[in-house]
């Protein structure tokens, strides 16, 4: 297979500029796209990424990069190898340094995004999303919560009519799915914790 080059009729659609974005982008994520590959195929995938950017695209089929010019296979493999112990290396210091999120921080992180790329279609184009303020996060949670003010009880009180369940509102949408499932799996985790005895005091 050879490299994609621009009379494509697939890239015919988008500009230089998006081609470039979109080269960079897998670039960066071409160590997990390629994992469980053989390194054939690593090498075509790795120069079809490479053939979007126009600037840096090369018709040579040994390509090489600058680190002790290596195919660039090798390079993935060896980004891959690197790779798990820099992630083990990143929880161990998540674990130590930073403190615990609350439910509104983990928002942030899944469900708030997901909504917002849901709204926003084309945030990939765009260079950096604003990130939300706790307020404005507090305040977008607060608008999707849905209430319910349907219930009704009469009952006598010194002689009068009095609704006892004036007031109480059924709260809907408080919870992210991603933070709905955190707290069933929590849940979970105590349920086995107390069936092996080990929540006790």
């Amino acid at each position: 297979m050879e490299p994609v080059d621009d009379e494509d009729p697939f890239l015919r659609k988008y500009q230089p500029s998006d081609l470039k974005i979109a080269s960079e982008f897998l670039t960066t994520w071409l160590p997990f796209l390629s994992r469980d590959l053989c390194s054939d195929c690593v090498h075509v995938l790795s120069r079809r990424i490479r053939s979007l950017d126009s600037e840096h695209s090369c018709n040579n089929n040994t390509e090489t990069v600058s680190r002790d010019e290596k195919p660039v296979y090798h390079l993935v493999v060896e980004d891959m190898d690197s790779e798990e112990t820099d992630h083990n290396r990143f929880i161990n210091a998540s674990e130590t340094a930073s403190p615990k999120m609350s439910w509104d921080d983990m928002t942030q992180e899944d469900g708030l995004n997901e909504e917002e790329q849901k709204v926003n279609e084309d945030s990939m184009r765009t260079p950096q999303k604003r990130k939300l303020s706790r307020d404005e996060r507090e305040q977008y949670r607060f608008i999707n919560v849905k209430r319910m003010k349907v219930f009704s009880c009469y009952e006598k009180v010194k002689g009068r009519r009095v609704d006892i369940l004036d007031g109480l509102e059924l709260h809907t949408g408080v919870f992210s799915a991603a933070e709905q499932k955190r707290i069933v799996d929590y849940v979970y985790e105590l349920q086995e914790k107390g069936r092996k005895g080990e929540l006790q005091g």
